[in-house]
């Protein structure tokens, strides 16, 4: 098997795991903190968690456009490399698999949910408040994984989008293509968030040059400078 082709199979594995984890830590949490209680706390837990996962993936947008490069040690491959190249080819994220798309974070979000799988694996009832605090972190990690797949969307051509993702994108659900396609044209210095772009209108207000002109101070150079 080739090396790439190694890789494909640990990232399809991660991707699996990671979704068959996430579900049955939802499933946990209704069970521990009742159906009817889940059921009135879910659409907010739900709604605020993709406004986080949001503005995650702004954060680490920036962090990856604007240090290191693909050779840097650990998340250069995994993370920055991806983003160089999408930026070199904006059409690059449409033709990788499902596995290379989602497998990184998949493998981050492995790791979140461990964090938590010993309070999983409690078997006291949760309170109201309890339930609704893990249905947030468990739908923040979920969705936070899947916002490279609402990156993806973003850029595909129009004819390849089907119904589910238009009807998506114009409920302003997963980001809208005219939404991310102002980071591509505006030097990649704006719309950094890629799940939704509800947090948009916060980063688009950050003065990322302050910042990275703060952390040049310590001698670590953009790639901006």
């Amino acid at each position: 098997m080739s090396p790439r082709g190694k890789i494909e199979v640990i990232e399809t594995s991660a991707v699996l795991s990671f979704f068959s984890m996430s579900l049955l830590s939802l499933l946990v949490v209704s069970h521990r903190g009742g159906v009817e209680a889940t059921f009135l706390v879910f659409i907010p837990a739900l709604f605020l968690a993709h406004y986080l996962a949001d503005l995650l993936s702004g954060l680490i947008h920036w962090v990856c456009d604007s240090f290191g490069c693909a050779s840097t040690p650990f998340w250069g491959p995994a993370l920055i490399g991806p983003f160089r190249r999408h930026h070199d080819d904006p059409s690059d994220i449409t033709k990788i698999t499902l596995a290379e798309n989602l497998g990184s974070s998949a493998m981050a979000g492995l790791a979140a949910l461990l964090l938590v799988s010993y309070e999983l694996m409690s078997q006291d009832p949760y309170s109201q408040l309890q339930t609704f605090g893990m249905l947030l972190y468990i739908l923040f990690v979920q969705l936070a994984v899947l916002s490279n797949l609402f990156h993806r969307w973003a850029h595909l051509r129009e004819k390849d989008k089907d119904q589910a993702i238009h009807f998506l994108q114009n409920l302003n659900l997963v980001i809208r293509t005219e939404n991310h396609w102002r980071h591509h044209k505006q030097n990649f210095r704006v719309n950094y968030c890629i799940s939704n772009g509800w947090a948009n209108q916060v980063t688009n207000r950050i003065s990322w040059v302050q910042i990275e002109n703060f952390v040049a101070k310590f001698g670590v150079k953009t790639n901006f400078q």
